[in-house]
């Protein structure tokens, strides 16, 4: 077993930030994003939920770049119905922070309002999902419309969280369309 997967098994059966860290230092140093993600889609959910807060981890240290030719890979991984929350939250997380992919703006737009819409779904991940849309519909203003559409029926949703945010990304995306 070669020294990622020690790191990454070690991960599973125990979660903490100093192993995600750990895990996203080695990559760095090794260039191992592309294993880490070759491993992605054949890893158990627990697993695939680890490296996803070692992507989102890259994220946040500004280590991303070599993630972003990998970006229809993530969002294939959003659009699966199957895929366990912390995977699902990491994933939205980063697409909340990092660069969005261009090519599969639709799939990534498709796969928010998805997340957003299901009952079933983390509050987080419904939130994140809300600046994704955000995001997109600010970048691209062609998405506007749909994206504001989703919004509004969320802007009166039961849960507090859900429904200030909706109506904060409106208002925000709103005071953007007026200055252009």
């Amino acid at each position: 077993m070669d020294e990622l997967e020690e790191k990454l098994l070690a991960l599973d059966k125990r979660r903490g930030k100093r192993k995600v860290a750990s895990v996203s230092e080695y990559c760095r140093r090794n260039e191992a994003f592309d294993v880490l993600l070759d491993m992605f889609p054949k890893s158990i959910p627990r697993r695939r939920g680890s490296i996803s807060w070692v992507l989102l981890h890259a994220l946040q240290k500004r280590r991303w770049k070599p993630l972003i030719g990998h970006a229809e890979r993530l969002c294939k991984t959003l659009a699966a119905e199957q895929e366990d929350t912390m995977t699902k939250r990491c994933l939205m997380s980063f697409f909340q922070k990092g660069p969005l992919p261009v090519e599969h703006l639709g799939l990534l737009a498709d796969s928010s309002i998805r997340l957003l819409k299901d009952r079933k779904e983390s509050l987080a991940v419904r939130a994140f999902s809300i600046t994704v849309l955000m995001r997109l519909a600010e970048d691209f203003p062609e998405l506007y419309q749909e994206v504001e559409e989703e919004l509004s029926l969320m802007a009166g949703h039961d849960k507090p969280s859900i429904r200030v945010r909706a109506r904060r990304a409106i208002l925000r995306m709103d005071r953007i369309s007026s200055r252009r």
